[in-house]
């Protein structure tokens, strides 16, 4: 319900616009909002407090008004990429010594292009190990997870996830690009780059 403040003139009870030109409506306070991370438990506990005591319900507050134009419109700023790949490097390299430039590259090469980075994920694998690196901006100290001290291999299995504000060409030879630098010989098992389809929702659950 609207409160109305500030009006002046009839005393009808139920004032409108056109008739209080200078009349401000407020809306009451809505609920705080927590962040939550999933990697490290902040703010996990507050958020399990709140629905467990009904004081909530998940997801009713996003899910009951998506302006899925705005959401089209802001997905087709975006260009994907999904990408995988053999490795053989030339000598032996553990996996950090791989993930390290081949982000570092494809980073510079992105800036200098002009594309914003929503996220850039790098799967490395090899068959005594893994290490995940990612970011969410340019510039930004990635996260590592994984076995950082793994040993040295030769044989690598690379899967990249790429999100970027650019062209979706742009982003491909950005890529191809810093495969290409490595010290090591790259097949490229498949890559695809695009802008994503607008949203057409079919069911609505809340």
């Amino acid at each position: 319900m609207r409160r109305w403040r500030g009006c002046t003139g009839s005393r009808s009870p139920r004032p409108t616009l056109w008739r209080f030109p200078n009349a401000i409506w407020t809306r009451p306070a809505p609920e705080p909002a927590l962040t939550l991370s999933a990697r490290t438990g902040q703010g996990i506990d507050e958020w399990l407090k709140q629905v467990l005591s009904g004081r909530t319900a998940p997801g009713t507050r996003l899910l009951g008004d998506i302006d899925y134009g705005r959401y089209a419109r802001a997905e087709a700023e975006l260009a994907w990429l999904n990408a995988a790949a053999r490795v053989r490097a030339r000598s032996a390299l553990a996996p950090a010594q791989l993930a390290g430039p081949l982000m570092e590259d494809l980073e510079a090469r992105l800036t200098r292009q002009g594309a914003r980075i929503a996220h850039l994920k790098t799967w490395i694998e090899s068959a005594q190990s893994w290490l995940r690196v990612s970011l969410t901006a340019n510039g930004q100290e990635p996260g590592v997870e994984g076995d950082r001290l793994a040993p040295a291999a030769r044989e690598f299995r690379v899967i990249l996830n790429l999100r970027a504000q650019g062209e979706p060409d742009g982003l491909s030879e950005a890529v191809r690009e810093a495969f290409g630098a490595l010290p090591a010989e790259v097949s490229i098992e498949s890559m695809e780059s695009f802008r994503p389809s607008p949203p057409r929702p079919e069911r609505r659950v809340v």
